[in-house]
């Protein structure tokens, strides 16, 4: 009957209606004899995750292994929503206790669950954590994935450790796996912070040799490449490429070229893109009004 349930629970989590599924799950289901099943909690459970309600999260967890029944003991996926969403709100003792808990009670971490541990290591920049983290997994049976390594490669670029990241990223092709377009987007983005445009056109020409088409994000990372060092008419080349590849600038693009203009104090040229990107159905943002304020105010407009 937990399965049956799961559908509208799921309904009601995704509306944000969080306490409405609570009070189904532990109260009107037992109310008209319905046992709740795994499904049910760990539907709830993802509800809770997404809210960053991680207290709750962990009451039903503790409910779950100690009111249960066979049907509803956690399974590695339950586990693993609720370290999580304890490693997205830098709980991470507290994350590292239910890893501990799941182990004890004889339910085996998936590659995952980890990542999670180390997503959240990384994110507070507890390296030597993230590095027993790798080795831990190692020891369980499992190998970093291409999820895993782009973790690593935000790691290093975030801290300017580029040629780091590289080898990271390197050691991803000779092991086999196949870095995607997050992961080279990820190590673009270090380069074009460094200003390192040469590595960037080298890893771009990579990405094609390697048939991994460049999205919205790829494209305006190096863009923002070349608009911070001035380079506007490679910057509009970028566009260019963009429509070619059937991808329509975005707000972040036309963002990005009219700072750029703005400070080359081309403000006719900034302000006919302005334009070009309302025509388009492209609604402008805070950077767009303020750089077009600034360089209207520059040449006294």
């Amino acid at each position: 009957m937990g399965t049956v349930i799961s559908p509208l629970l799921k309904g009601l989590c995704d509306a944000k209606r969080v306490g409405e599924a609570m009070e189904i799950l532990s109260r009107r289901m037992p109310q008209f004899g319905c046992t709740p099943d795994v499904f049910s909690y760990t539907t709830v459970l993802k509800g809770l995750r997404d809210e960053k309600r991680v207290d709750e999260a962990l009451e039903l967890l503790h409910m779950m292994e100690d009111d249960g029944g066979d049907s509803c003991q956690p399974d590695v996926v339950t586990y693993t929503i609720v370290i999580d969403g304890l490693c997205k709100a830098q709980a991470l003792d507290r994350a590292e206790g239910v890893l501990q808990q799941m182990i004890h009670k004889g339910v085996k971490p998936d590659i995952q669950t980890y990542n999670c541990l180390i997503h959240g290591y990384c994110s507070s920049g507890q390296w030597k954590q993230v590095v027993r983290m790798l080795k831990e997994m190692t020891v369980h049976g499992h190998k970093p994935d291409v999820f895993t390594c782009s973790l690593l490669l935000d790691y290093h670029c975030k801290n300017g450790r580029c040629t780091e990241a590289r080898k990271i990223f390197d050691s991803m092709i000779e092991k086999g796996i196949k870095p995607d377009v997050t992961a080279y987007s990820t190590l673009l983005h270090g380069y074009a912070t460094k200003g390192a445009l040469s590595d960037m056109h080298g890893l771009m020409d990579l990405m094609a040799g390697n048939d991994i088409s460049p999205n919205h994000h790829t494209f305006n990372i190096v863009l923002w490449a070349y608009t911070k060092g001035g380079m506007i008419d490679e910057a509009m080349h970028i566009v260019d490429q963009m429509r070619q590849q059937g991808l329509s600038p975005d707000v972040v693009t036309y963002a990005s070229i009219i700072d750029a203009l703005c400070k080359l104090g081309r403000v006719d040229k900034a302000m006919l893109k302005f334009n070009q990107m309302i025509n388009e159905g492209v609604t402008p943002n805070i950077v767009v009004f303020s750089s077009l304020v600034y360089g209207l105010c520059t040449v006294d407009k």
